[in-house]
């Protein structure tokens, strides 16, 4: 019983860990497209005269 018990919560400490690892590969990736979007932006208004394309 005890050993079950130490199973299940090292199982479930593993998958709030990889939850975890996971949110933080998706948040990074989520920021990286950001700073690509904003820069690709910055090129686009730079070729366009700066004007904001709409």
């Amino acid at each position: 019983m005890k050993i079950g018990h130490v199973i299940i919560s090292f199982h479930s400490i593993s998958f709030i860990f990889l939850g975890y690892t996971r949110y933080l590969f998706i948040f990074a990736n989520f920021t990286n497209c950001r700073k690509t979007v904003l820069t690709r932006s910055k090129i686009y208004q730079g070729m366009n005269g700066g004007n904001d394309f709409k």
